[in-house]
């Protein structure tokens, strides 16, 4: 069954219409903020049920109003809680991999040890970290944790940009028309537009454009510590993110067959994936051309071209592009300020 309540970790929205669309965008920006907060101050604290934080927190929450649902959905995923001097924040499942950037951190061992030692190794780097954090809180849950510096992160109204694009799309290409929209805490937007010649997505981040070209390829970072893990569990051999990447192109490397082959299927099924959700969610992938941008894409581009799953396709070869797209949107809302 899918989660329908909007502040749940598995909630899954899709939109054929673009008006019920923009509503979701507009209700989900009202119930969440941005805010500055220095790094070596934030700490991870692990919740469990009938814990004595639990009972806390979900009076609190029932004396504000608040859904006490959203405190049970925590401890169900991350198990975690944001604390910033005495304020507690539950952390959404999406927010991991941007704590552990603050933190300076990372590794599959980290997914094995028991969530109140997780919490401890996390707090020890993070007192270490150096900077503003610039948190994403959404409908009552931490969804990202991103750098707060003024060199780092611009925000963005997602729903403006959205309206930003689409009428741009409008304009510049003749016949376009609203396929359908999508939205999970962990793509954030993802609105699909239909053409008389072209087809093609356009996904949306949390609202923050990074200034410096950097991208979010948290799927790919996903793929890459499951790769590591499966290789170290059945080769016992050690493979770094580098390593996978030449992999993944073709490249001649010194890895025997057996790792070459995960690396490959691994990939395979990952991309065949994700094909094949947004294939569930109304998305016809055969239909006109469809262009892909990234830095993702272009590393996945052969398994992508040779999923049999996409008709015509256009890749843009300047990494840069996605980085480019927002500042230009930037602009355009910030004149229309």
């Amino acid at each position: 069954m899918s989660e329908t309540r909007v502040f749940a970790d598995g909630y899954r929205g899709v939109f054929q219409n673009q008006e019920d669309f923009l509503k979701c965008l507009k209700s989900i920006g009202k119930n969440s903020f941005w805010e500055r907060k220095t790094s070596k101050n934030l700490r991870l604290v692990a919740i469990t049920s009938g814990s004595k934080v639990e009972e806390e927190l979900k009076q609190m929450y029932a004396d504000e109003g608040l859904d006490e649902d959203i405190i049970a959905d925590t401890i169900i995923n991350t198990g975690l809680l944001l604390k910033i001097r005495n304020q507690y924040y539950p952390v959404r499942d999406c927010a991991i991999k941007s704590i552990l950037d603050r933190a300076g951190i990372s590794g599959a061992g980290l997914r094995r040890v028991e969530k109140s030692v997780y919490a401890r190794i996390l707090n020890d780097c993070l007192k270490a970290a150096k900077g503003d954090a610039l948190l994403r809180i959404s409908e009552g849950k931490v969804s990202a944790v991103l750098g707060g510096d003024c060199h780092d992160y611009a925000v963005l109204d997602m729903e403006q940009v959205f309206l930003h694009s689409v009428d741009y799309l409008t304009k510049n290409f003749r016949g376009c028309s609203y396929l359908a929209g999508f939205y999970e805490h962990g793509i954030r937007v993802l609105g699909a537009f239909r053409g008389g010649r072209t087809a093609g997505c356009l996904q949306k981040g949390a609202g923050a454009a990074r200034e410096d070209g950097g991208g979010n390829e948290k799927g790919v970072i996903r793929l890459y510590n499951d790769i590591s893990s499966r290789v170290n569990s059945e080769q016992d051999i050690l493979i770094d993110d580098t390593d996978i990447d030449r992999i993944i192109r073709g490249e001649k490397t010194d890895f025997v067959e057996d790792v070459v082959r995960i690396v490959e299927d691994m990939t395979r099924t990952f991309v065949n994936d994700i094909l094949g959700t947004l294939r569930e969610r109304g998305l016809d992938l055969k239909a006109g051309c469809v262009v892909f941008i990234g830095g993702g894409a272009l590393l996945l581009r052969k398994y992508l071209e040779q999923s049999g799953k996409i008709g015509r396709c256009i890749f843009v070869e300047d990494i840069c592009a996605n980085a480019k797209g927002y500042g230009m949107l930037y602009q355009i809302q910030k004149k229309g300020r």
